[in-house]
């Protein structure tokens, strides 16, 4: 649940640092986004973080935090890029392949 939160406010606080989050004519945080948005992402952190009193075995956390590390390293060392099109699992098809 926190990963899906950091996935959406991580971009967010980079193009806002970067200048490059479009503004919207019917809702904007002005000058405080930033604080807003840094804020969010530090208390998400925060709550997600493992602590001995929810993970008493200390390796149970150490688990939990390289297990996707691990699987998205599998994930990515099993497809390949094709050119500047899609990527594609080994072995599998494109879907521009099937189309007529």
């Amino acid at each position: 649940m926190y990963l899906a939160y950091l996935l959406v406010t991580t971009p967010t606080l980079i193009a806002r640092l970067r200048g490059r989050l479009p503004t919207s004519e019917h809702f904007s945080l002005g000058r405080w986004g930033i604080l807003v948005n840094a804020g969010g992402l530090f208390m998400a952190v925060n709550i997600g973080w493992p602590r001995p009193e929810v993970y008493d075995p200390p390796y149970f956390a150490i688990a939990l935090l390289t297990a996707p590390l691990l699987i998205g390293g599998f994930v990515r060392s099993r497809t390949r890029k094709l050119g500047d099109g899609p990527s594609v699992v080994e072995g599998g098809h494109l879907a521009r392949d099937h189309i007529g």
